[in-house]
């Protein structure tokens, strides 16, 4: 087990996973855009709903990825505390069987 390069590789993936929900943000910001620029030039409103629809349900779906690259990175990190407190017990019974 090496704890510092699992660690890195956990903050690593949080960096990612940090700019995918900054571009996602940006989708949806741009979605919202692109409606208030519809709506000012009196675009069909049937258009503009389904539009939004289509944006919503990528939106959707982007998000359900995120949640499950949360849950992802969150298993491993509980997995790696379980493997440090594994190491700490074992290191604790192999110093007192030392002494």
């Amino acid at each position: 087990m090496n704890l510092i390069k699992d660690l890195e590789y956990l903050a690593y993936d949080l960096r990612i996973l940090s700019a995918r929900l900054s571009e996602n943000k940006r989708a949806a910001d741009r979605a919202l855009k692109n409606d208030e620029d519809a709506a000012s030039e009196d675009c069909n409103k049937t258009d503009r709903l389904s539009w939004l629809l289509d944006n919503m349900a990528d939106a959707y779906y982007d998000f359900d990825c995120r949640l499950d690259e949360v849950k992802e990175i969150e298993e491993r990190l509980l997995d790696l505390i379980e493997s440090v407190e594994y190491n700490e017990i074992r290191n604790q019974a192999v110093e007192k069987n030392h002494a």
